[in-house]
């Protein structure tokens, strides 16, 4: 089988509320990626220089046709 993959990113800033995660948000993009076939098969963040989480990064796959 063959895989198509996509990543998105979302900013930190907005996304999170006094250190809390926004769900809304995150259901948002988890489930419009999901109606169009894409599965999340991985999630990380990145850091600035000081430690803060900077963007979280998902990706995504389907199958190819």
């Amino acid at each position: 089988m063959k895989w198509e993959y996509k990543t998105h990113t979302i900013d930190i800033r907005g996304f999170f509320s006094s250190g809390n995660v926004d769900v809304s948000e995150t259901d948002r993009v988890l489930n419009h990626y999901g109606q169009h076939g894409w599965e999340l098969i991985s999630s990380f963040d990145t850091n600035h220089h000081d430690g803060a989480s900077k963007l979280i990064v998902m990706i995504f796959k389907r199958p190819v046709g």
